[in-house]
């Protein structure tokens, strides 16, 4: 009875869907490079990849400083040969660096345990791991005390910049697929033009990120920069 109800359900969302502006389209400008072409054919250059097989966190800071957090698994060695890797056994770590988006600087780089907070306070001034690193250049840095704690520090993704500024569109986006799962998927294309060149953008939006008009960023492919 509940699967009956769930794919009845389902046809009515899909042909409402289809019945409005959530129908799908064909794409308006096949002409028209997709960003993953651009960045193929060296027109756009990734500052910094986003990888897609972990969870990877990227975000401004600034018009310049970056933020960018990478899981990692670290596998044991395993009992029965040297060299092998225990699948059954690893711990979580995150890979922290604060990074230049123009020059691709790395002011900050370590390896910690997942469960580490990364805090920030309004002046870019870091605490990890019982640390204090005095920004802008991360060079100076002593053990916390309870004054530190008490000064305005708070999660680093709660100082990120807001990326709600999305990039200047040539055509409306349209709903080129469907996909089905326990509910349909919506997968949009979008139509953009920086810097005189225009392309086009499967599945995820592109937002600026600073006051430099030739960086911007999209989920999939992480920090961008036209040429």
């Amino acid at each position: 009875m509940r699967k009956l109800i769930v794919s009845i359900f389902t046809i009515l969302v899909i042909t409402s869907f289809h019945s409005c502006s959530f129908a799908t389209k064909e794409d308006k400008s096949p002409e028209v490079s997709t960003l993953e072409e651009l960045i193929t054919a060296n027109k756009v250059v990734q500052v910094e990849e986003r990888d897609s097989t972990v969870m990877h966190t990227l975000a401004m800071l600034d018009d310049s400083l970056y933020y960018s957090k990478r899981q990692l698994y670290i596998y044991q060695s395993s009992a029965t040969g040297i060299g092998k890797k225990d699948s059954s056994k690893y711990t979580v770590k995150n890979e922290i660096r604060l990074k230049n988006v123009y020059n691709g600087k790395i002011y900050l780089s370590d390896t910690v345990s997942s469960a580490s907070a990364i805090l920030m306070d309004r002046n870019h001034n870091i605490i990890l791991n019982n640390v204090f690193y005095e920004a802008p250049s991360y060079l100076t840095k002593r053990l916390v005390d309870s004054a530190d704690m008490g000064n305005g520090f708070v999660a680093i993704e709660q100082q990120a910049v807001s990326l709600g500024k999305e990039l200047p569109e040539f055509d409306e986006s349209i709903v080129y697929k469907w996909t089905n799962g326990r509910l349909p998927s919506m997968h949009k294309m979008f139509y953009y033009e920086l810097e005189g060149q225009k392309f086009k953008s499967i599945g995820s939006e592109c937002y600026r990120i600073n006051s430099n008009p030739k960086y911007f960023y999209q989920a999939r492919f992480g920090i961008l920069k036209m040429k």
